[in-house]
């Protein structure tokens, strides 16, 4: 049985993540809105979150900031980072949370089931969440962390998080996390071996 940390340990030890994260979620949607735009057309959302996880990911990659923590490969080019013993899935925001599992993947994530081929570890699983501004689709300026718990929620709802904190604003690091919903019940989570995968693939859709 694990766990879950206080938020301002959980901040403090992904901190060092954040300036990081958000500086390739800036190049992502840059290059996200410019392919509408020269285009002409309007945005589309699921392809301009497909199109901003690929150009993150390529700019992660390009910087060899693979250093710095391990980076895992996921289908839809869906981006997965290891940083301070913490497994962190970068995601779209979806109705001010995360959008229910679509896959058996991410159904284990949200269970707080170790990822397959990682060793254990002592850290919960943890999304950070990003969003963008509409009509404009500009790059939202805060990041949040939210922890996910085994889901019974069915779309359209969202997810049922465990907590949602707001993260630092990279201008302003070091903070105090600053409460985004009313989760502040704390439940233990239970980490568990990953079970046979029966081989579908990671969905990524927002």
């Amino acid at each position: 049985m694990m766990y879950l940390p206080n938020p301002e340990q959980v901040i403090e030890e992904i901190s060092g993540v954040v300036p990081i994260t958000y500086g390739a979620l800036e190049v992502g949607v840059f290059e996200a809105r410019r392919y509408f735009e020269q285009r002409g057309d309007e945005y589309e959302p699921f392809l301009f979150s497909a199109l901003v996880r690929y150009g993150a990911k390529r700019h992660f990659e390009a910087r060899k900031m693979r250093a710095e923590f391990e980076m895992l490969d996921l289908a839809n080019n869906g981006l997965f980072v290891i940083y301070n013993n913490y497994p962190l899935r970068i995601r779209k925001a979806y109705r001010e949370g995360i959008a229910v599992p679509g896959s058996f993947t991410l159904a284990q994530f949200h269970a707080q089931v170790l990822p397959l081929g990682l060793p254990a570890m002592d850290k919960p699983n943890l999304f950070i969440v990003w969003d963008v501004f509409k009509p404009s689709y500009m790059l939202a300026p805060d990041l949040y962390v939210a922890c996910p718990k085994y889901n019974t929620a069915r779309f359209p709802d969202p997810a049922d998080l465990q907590c949602r904190y707001k993260l630092p604003n990279v201008a302003m690091l070091p903070t105090k996390p600053v409460q985004a919903d009313g989760y502040d019940e704390y439940e233990d989570l239970p980490i568990r071996k990953p079970e046979e995968s029966t081989g579908t693939g990671d969905d990524e859709a927002t």
